[in-house]
């Protein structure tokens, strides 16, 4: 089936975006956050967007990421883009904890942890 992972991934990111918005709570990855068990937060940053147009931008990228890729790897295809996300994660708790508990570590104000 054409793109099928792509589409279930877009799938998740609107649901995501039509459930919770640019909800920060959701993404905040902090050490504490993890060491409670709450492993989840390490993908569920990359799910969670601050506003429409980053949404949409990432779901272009997306888009054109599995154009190119997923027919030429299958299943390696997804495999990829989850252990993109989790190294992503790992790498921003280690360099910038700061920025790591926020979506995509982009920083905003709206983001950030009371």
């Amino acid at each position: 089936e054409p793109m099928k992972q792509t589409t279930t991934l877009l799938g998740v990111i609107f649901g995501a975006a039509a459930c919770f918005g640019a909800a920060p709570g959701v993404a905040l990855m902090t050490p504490d956050a993890l060491a409670s068990g709450e492993v989840w937060r390490l993908i569920s940053g990359h799910l969670v967007h601050v506003d429409t147009s980053h949404l949409l931008l990432n779901a272009l990228g997306l888009i054109g990421c599995g154009m190119l890729f997923e027919r030429q790897l299958g299943w390696r295809f997804g495999a990829l883009l989850a252990t993109g996300m989790l190294a992503i994660s790992l790498l921003m708790l280690v360099a910038a904890p700061l920025s790591a508990s926020q979506p995509s570590g982009h920083g905003d104000d709206c983001c950030t942890a009371d």
